[in-house]
């Protein structure tokens, strides 16, 4: 009955090729995905929630596409036995909404307000867990970090590895192309560029980076501001060279080496950084959400003022403060480059624009961190075996449209 009640509200929110004719039964089987059903109720939510979170692009595909890797997500962790436990999904759910800065009784009375069930937000978060699971349950054992890979990511730390690189970038994000789509381009881009000039054709035709404007050049940035699992790919290519596709935060990032340099002076301690983001509300146009951006960016001076900027404009405000290790990827990337007080905007892995600041950068030795680094590059491993599990599965699959 509670989906029932949400019907016209559904109808009424979603876009109005959706509520044609096209779809004579809402609750009808749309997919089967090795005889596991997909239903038109499911697609219609997955892409509300997509498009509440900030989503571009063909939301309904997205939807689909997203839906049937999940089934495979929940097929093999049933199969392995590592389905996540009630109490573990309410921990997901509590984390997810949490990067909103929202508790999840209000994100679920967002979702709510848009037509979207609680057991809709349940389901995807559900299947995310699982995928962790199985990937960690399948690949662990095989799935090594060396002393001599921890050494590499470390090597910048010491004088004889301290090094400042120079690098273009692409970024991909999950949301917008989805995952299956992000995954397989990152490894078909990061196998087939050749040279600056095809990685700059690419970066301007698939990244969604501001850096796309100019071939994913980005300026040069010191070793010890990029995250750790960043830093350990880079130091085994030569200039021209890409890395493979690394996990930022919701996006797929391929970094090509451009330069490098011994870094000037002493040999420094990694960075503590303190910062501030806004979150701008999603935008269905694209320019006048970067406008907003700049017109944020260029009001103010300090992270005092985004947080006063931040509330007046409704965007969701944060602070935070770590080594480029303890933050998030994307952001610790972002900040690399900037002085206390300057500002620059990023794209989230749902499309939305990030206002980032950096507050202050002082330096403190950090206890415990080749543990944090083999935690970190285990993770990057299992999840690009991860990727290539998903599309044998794919492949395997008895998928039906009906």
């Amino acid at each position: 009955m509670k989906y029932l009640k949400l019907l016209s509200a559904i109808s009424f929110l979603l876009v109005p090729v959706t509520a044609s004719a096209q779809v004579s039964n809402l609750y009808g089987t749309a997919i089967t995905v090795n005889e596991r059903i997909i239903t038109n109720f499911e697609i219609f939510q997955r892409a509300q929630m997509l498009q509440l979170f900030g989503a571009k692009g063909d939301l309904q595909s997205n939807a689909r596409n997203t839906l049937i890797d999940e089934r495979l997500y929940l097929q093999a962790g049933t199969d392995l036995g590592v389905l996540p436990s009630e109490a573990e999904i309410q921990a997901g759910m509590d984390e997810f909404s949490a990067r909103g800065n929202l508790s999840t009784d209000q994100l679920i009375k967002l979702l709510e307000s848009r037509g979207i069930a609680r057991e809709s937000y349940h389901a995807f978060i559900r299947a995310g867990l699982t995928w962790r699971r199985v990937v960690r349950a399948r690949f662990a054992s095989q799935t090594q970090v060396t002393d001599e890979d921890i050494d590499a990511a470390l090597s910048f730390q010491n004088g004889a590895g301290q090094v400042d690189f120079l690098l273009s970038e692409i970024i991909l994000s999950d949301e917008q192309r989805g995952s299956e789509s992000a995954d397989k381009l990152a490894l078909r881009l990061s196998r087939s560029i050749k040279g600056q000039a095809g990685f700059a054709s690419a970066a301007r035709k698939y990244s969604g980076s501001p850096s796309s404007r100019n071939g994913g050049r980005i300026d040069w940035v010191p070793a010890r501001a990029l995250p750790a699992n960043i830093v350990a790919q880079l130091l085994t290519l030569k200039p021209g060279q890409v890395t493979g596709p690394i996990a930022l935060n919701g996006n797929i990032a391929l970094f090509q080496l451009r330069s490098s340099r011994k870094s000037k002076g002493a040999v420094q301690e990694p960075d503590i950084l303190s910062y501030a983001t806004a979150i701008l509300p999603a935008e269905a146009d694209q320019k006048r959400a970067a406008a907003k951006a700049r017109v944020m960016r260029n009001g103010v001076d300090t992270c005092l003022d985004l947080r006063a900027a931040a509330q007046k404009s409704s965007a969701q405000f944060a602070e935070g403060a770590g080594t480029s290790q303890d933050i998030p990827a994307n952001i610790a990337l972002a900040l690399a480059n900037l002085d206390p007080k300057e500002t620059t905007t990023i794209t989230q892995s749902n499309g939305q624009l990030n206002v980032v600041m950096l507050c202050t950068r002082t330096q403190e030795l950090v206890e415990g961190e080749r543990e944090n680094i083999r935690e970190s590059l285990f993770s990057q491993k299992v999840a690009n075996l991860g990727a290539g599990y998903l599309q044998e599965l794919k492949g395997d699959a008895f998928i039906v449209y009906k």
